[in-house]
Parts: C-alpha cells; sequence; structure tokens
C-alpha cells in the first residue's frame, strides 16, 4: 500500500499526517453499460427501456394517423360527391386516395365507384402518373403469373385488385 501525506491546518500550526491509502473496491463492468456510477447506471437504464417502449408508441400512432387520414380522405371524397359547392381541393386527400384506391380494405366498393367519378376529372401530372402506375401494376402482374405458375407461388394482387386497376385503365385511356 502507498502511503499518502495529509494535512490539516488547526489554529496557526499546520501538521502533517501520514494516512493508509484505502484501495477501492472496483465493481464488474457490465457489458452494456461499462464503467460507470450509480446515477449514471439509473440513466442508461432508464433510457433502454424508453427505447424499448418507442417502438409500441410509434406503431401506435401511425396506426392512429393512418386511420384518421384514411376517414378524412373518405369524408373528402364523398363531399366532392354530394356538395361540389362546399368542397375544395386538397393534394394530400388525393395522394392518399390515389395511392390506395386499389386496396379493397381501405377503399371500399361504394366508395371506389366515388373514385372512378373523381378520376374522370382528373388531369395533368396526377392522370399521367396513375396511367403509368396502373400499367405498370398489370405489367407486373401479368410477370408475377408467369412465375407463379412456374414457381406456384401466389400474386401480390388479387383479382379484385386487378379489376379495379382494369377499370382505372379503361377510364383514363
Amino acid at each position: 500500500m502507498s502511503k499518502k501525506t495529509k494535512k490539516s491546518v488547526s489554529d496557526d500550526n499546520t501538521k502533517e499526517q501520514t494516512v493508509d491509502a484505502v484501495p477501492i473496491k472496483k465493481r464488474k463492468a457490465d457489458p452494456l453499460i461499462g464503467n460507470s456510477t450509480n446515477s449514471e447506471v439509473a440513466v442508461k437504464k432508464k433510457k433502454q427501456k424508453k427505447k424499448a417502449k418507442k417502438p409500441q408508441k410509434t406503431a401506435n400512432r401511425d396506426d392512429e394517423k393512418s386511420v384518421k387520414a384514411r376517414n378524412l380522405s373518405i369524408e373528402y371524397l364523398r363531399l366532392w360527391k354530394r356538395d361540389r359547392g362546399s368542397w375544395s381541393f386538397q393534394k394530400v386527400r388525393q395522394v392518399w386516395l390515389l395511392k390506395n384506391m386499389y386496396n379493397e380494405e381501405k377503399l371500399t366498393e361504394e366508395d371506389f365507384g366515388i373514385m372512378l367519378e373523381y378520376l374522370e376529372g382528373l388531369s395533368g401530372i396526377a392522370r399521367k402518373t396513375t396511367v403509368e402506375k396502373a400499367e405498370q401494376i398489370m405489367k407486373d402482374s401479368d410477370l408475377s403469373e408467369k412465375n407463379s405458375e412456374e414457381e406456384k407461388t401466389t400474386a401480390p394482387f388479387t383479382e379484385a385488385q386487378l379489376e379495379r386497376v382494369r377499370q382505372v385503365l379503361q377510364l383514363l385511356y
């Protein structure tokens, strides 16, 4: 052991004392935490718990946002159908509708009928992009049909979705 000198001041006299240095016990290093103090350990553990909960929270928020976007977009479409005077164009809603119009779970058959009417007035880049995407889906479905016959896999699009794509293509050509 090494010895340290300790100076203490009392009144006007300075005394020197020799004190044995007491070795400090080292904790075993936690591979996740490293060499840290208790407060640092507690903070790191809290952060790890937060990170573990974060994907659950973001998944719930994403679900809530997507349901809200769906409801707002469908209401936008229905308002367009019944009262065009109070209806106003909203690009975000149109984009959602164009992106999800082939999905039967997100857009019912009744709403898809309204969507077809809405598409009649579609113009410009939105119309061009919609046609290109529909053509690409048809092309992909043809390729996947050929591959599925050879490999016996399922097609990425259902027959109902492909029927919707055909209707859109017929309408926009």
